[in-house]
């Protein structure tokens, strides 16, 4: 009985194969087997080898995508989750259920200045949720600080007629959707939809 320890690894596609070495030229090989390795709650983790830079590569069904910048090729995996992930704190702002945590291969990471994250919707995930569609930004988990931090103009922002989240980022984390609800002044009709910039 053997068990592999995958803690170490990153999230995404990995190739495994076992190889014993038994002596006097006995050595047994087995088949190659893809496993995938997903953080804990994730609804879907894929992964993508050969991302080049400057090309929409898309995910999780056409929902998320991301354009490397730089100039380096290498393999994206992109967790999704609908609740927000394990581990992080919670956060003022209501959330719209859309959560994702993008790892990349040490041949990315340090050259993906520019890199864009977009995040799709529907008008009726925004209106479940309770949400001012032109307040919806992408935020990034600091692990450091233990706070959620937006991405606001002009690294982010919000485009309402394609429907997108989106962010212009140097790093991948764990990222979701905040925004603010409609809040009413005596009944009066005016709606405040500043999203609070976490500093």
């Amino acid at each position: 009985k053997i068990t592999i320890d995958t803690q170490k690894l990153s999230i995404g596609e990995h190739k495994i194969k076992l190889m014993i070495n038994a002596g006097d030229n006995h050595i047994y090989s087995s088949d190659e087997k893809t496993i995938t390795i997903s953080p804990k709650g994730a609804d879907k983790t894929e992964t993508k080898p050969n991302v080049v830079p400057g090309t929409e590569e898309k995910f999780d069904g056409n929902k998320v995508s991301v354009n490397l910048g730089g100039n380096t090729s290498g393999t994206v995996s992109v967790a999704t989750f609908t609740s927000q992930p394990t581990g992080t704190n919670s956060f003022s702002l209501p959330g719209l259920g859309k959560y994702l945590q993008i790892e990349a291969d040490s041949a990315i990471e340090g050259y993906m200045d520019g890199t864009e994250i977009r995040v799709y919707y529907t008008d009726a995930e925004v209106s479940n949720a309770g949400i001012v569609e032109s307040s919806l930004r992408l935020y990034f988990y600091n692990d450091t600080s233990g706070a959620w931090e937006i991405y606001d103009t002009p690294k982010g922002g919000v485009d309402t007629t394609a429907n997108y989240v989106w962010a212009l980022t140097d790093h991948f984390s764990i990222w979701g959707i905040f925004g603010s609800a409609p809040t009413t002044s005596n009944g009066g009709g005016y709606y405040r939809n500043t999203p609070v910039v976490v500093a």
